[in-house]
């Protein structure tokens, strides 16, 4: 067996995997790219395991916030998972969904409602896939948070947390983004007692059931550090922006634009107390 035998991408992608899951970025990109290289020059590649190796690349573009590197993959793994299973297709609209993410975080917001709400419409006509739809309604209360339409927000992610609540319980990870998302939408209504409450209910999944160094944690922190700066707390602002930044750095890298931008805020902070 060479060095360009599928096998040897199989062993790739389950190493990037791993590399992923312990945020080591640049090594998971790095074992991504070289099990892509060996499908392409395959006359026949296993599209499974190609599409499953696309896919989690554009999430680690996506997680490094290299949202045009993203885009292409996942564009690629759309074409590619229509020409197999057709355009309605339960697989189909796991990959539109993911790529509505992409299109949010560039600010293309009608784009990325009109994928989310035809990956919504998909796996409703597929009743094995009703967890799926707890998830996709994240993505919708997303937009219409970042575009002002509150009352539209809210009620999405409440249908969404009483979903995951009645299907996976009280505590599991999966309930962190909508947790966050209704928090912070909740602070820009100016209730910050209880967005310092669902924050706080993060922080213990998270903590429980991740550990202490996960990227969703400094995302968290982050958001409770906004928080603390609204509500005049400076001092503890500095403090959580700096435990936020301490893990983003760790996580992400140094250059990374979410640790600039942390950079930034602890900076803005640190001046105020000044």
């Amino acid at each position: 067996m060479g060095d360009e035998h599928p096998d040897v991408a199989i062993t790739l992608t389950k190493l990037a995997i791993l590399y992923q899951e312990q945020a080591k970025y640049a090594e998971a990109r790095s074992h991504f790219q070289r099990a892509l290289r060996i499908w392409d020059q395959q006359a026949e590649p296993d599209y499974h395991h190609m599409l499953h190796t696309l896919l989690v690349l554009g999430a680690v573009n996506y997680e490094q916030g290299q949202y045009t590197q993203a885009e292409q993959l996942y564009k690629r793994a759309w074409h590619i998972r229509e020409q197999q299973f057709g355009a309605e297709h339960p697989d189909v609209a796991l990959v539109l969904y993911a790529l509505s993410w992409v299109y949010g975080r560039q600010g293309r917001y009608a784009e990325a409602e009109a994928l989310y709400q035809r990956a919504l419409r998909i796996w409703e006509q597929h009743p094995s896939t009703d967890y799926r739809i707890t998830y996709a309604l994240t993505g919708p209360a997303h937009l219409y948070r970042d575009q002002g339409m509150y009352a539209e927000a809210e009620s999405l992610y409440q249908r969404t947390i009483d979903m995951q609540e009645q299907q996976l319980g009280p505590d599991h990870p999966d309930l962190v983004a909508a947790l966050t998302g209704l928090a912070t939408l909740y602070q820009k209504e100016g209730k910050y007692e209880a967005a310092a409450a669902l924050y706080q209910r993060a922080r213990s999944i998270i903590e429980q059931h991740l550990g202490m160094e996960h990227h969703d944690l400094a995302n968290l922190l982050y958001y409770v550090a906004d928080l603390q700066q609204a509500q005049g707390l400076i001092r503890e602002a500095a403090d959580t922006f700096q435990s936020a930044l301490t893990l983003r750095e760790k996580a992400l890298g140094y250059e990374h634009p979410l640790a600039a931008e942390t950079r930034g805020r602890l900076q803005t902070v640190l001046t105020l107390l000044k």
